[in-house]
C-alpha cells in the first residue's frame, strides 16, 4: 500500500520530535519514546532503536493520522496538494486527530480559505502546552503553515526574484536546522537532494545548511559544523546575523 505521506512529512516530524531510544516525560508530563510516540502506541515498550522508531513512526503516520484525515477530506469532497496534506498530518500527530479536525483551522481549510495571514494564525493558535506558549511548539506551527503554502519544494516562476532562500542536501537534522533559519527570515526551503535546477543568481542570499558538497556562488554561506548538533548550535549563532 502507497503511503499516504510524502518522505518529506516523515523527515519533518522526525526532526521536530526528536528521537529517544528510552521512555521519558516531556515538558507536560507525558510518557514518551521514540520520535514522539505516547500513550498506547508504547505501552509496554522500554527501548526502541531507530530504525524501529522510524518505521513505527511511519506506520502511525500512515494510519492513526493520514488515513482519518484523509477519509474525513474525501467526505468534504476537499482536494488538498501533498505539502498541505503533509501539514496537517504533522499537527494532527502533535495534537491529535480530534483536535485537528475539531479545529478553526481545519474548518476554514474545508470551507476552502487559502489568505496565507489566517490560515497562519490558525496553526499559530496550538501553540501552548498545559497553558503556556512553549516556544518548540510555535515554531513547528510557523513551519507546519509555511510547509502548508509550499509548492513540493519548487520555486515559482514569478518567485524567483526573491531574497533569501535556505538550501540543505537533505537528512533529518540538517532539514530541522534549515527551518529555523526559514522561520526567522520567512523564505522558502529547498531540498537540494531532489536533483532541482535552481537559478542562484536571481535570489539576493542563498544560505546553505549542513553537511554535503554546495555550489560555490558569490552570494552562498554555509553554515555546518562537524557534526549534526554543532550544525544546529551554529545556525542558532548565526541566525541574528542573517539578512
Amino acid at each position: 500500500m502507497a503511503s499516504l505521506v510524502s518522505k518529506q512529512c516523515v523527515n519533518f516530524v522526525k526532526g521536530f520530535e526528536g528521537f529517544y531510544s528510552k521512555p521519558y516525560y516531556d515538558c507536560v508530563g507525558v510518557k514518551t519514546l521514540g520520535y514522539g510516540m505516547t500513550g498506547s502506541e508504547i505501552a509496554g515498550i522500554d527501548y526502541v532503536t531507530e530504525e524501529q522508531a522510524s518505521q513505527m513512526l511511519e506506520n502511525l503516520l500512515n494510519n492513526k493520522y493520514a488515513q482519518p484525515i484523509k477519509d474525513d477530506l474525501d467526505s468534504r469532497g476537499v482536494k488538498l496538494t501533498q505539502n498541505q496534506f503533509d501539514a496537517l498530518v504533522s499537527m494532527a500527530y502533535n495534537i491529535g486527530t480530534g483536535g485537528l479536525l475539531g479545529s478553526t483551522l481545519y474548518r476554514n481549510i474545508c470551507n476552502g480559505v487559502r489568505d496565507v495571514d489566517t490560515i497562519t494564525a490558525d496553526f499559530e493558535m496550538w501553540d501552548k502546552g498545559g497553558g503556556k506558549v512553549i516556544s518548540g511548539l510555535l515554531r513547528r506551527r510557523k513551519a507546519e503553515a509555511q510547509m502548508f503554502f509550499e509548492n513540493g519544494n519548487e520555486i515559482k516562476e514569478d518567485e524567483k526574484d526573491m531574497k533569501n532562500i535556505v538550501c540543505h542536501n537533505g537528512g533529518i537534522a540538517d532539514a530541522h536546522s534549515s527551518y529555523f533559519i526559514s522561520c526567522f527570515l520567512d523564505c522558502p526551503i529547498i531540498d537540494l537532494s531532489n536533483g532541482q535546477n535552481i537559478d542562484f543568481d536571481r535570489i539576493e542570499n542563498v544560505y546553505f545548511v549542513g553537511g554535503g558538497e554546495f555550489p560555490s556562488i558569490k552570494n552562498g554561506k554555509v553554515i555546518k559544523g562537524q557534526t549534526r548538533y554543532d550544525t544546529c548550535i551554529e545556525v542558532l549563532k548565526n541566525i541574528g546575523k542573517l539578512k
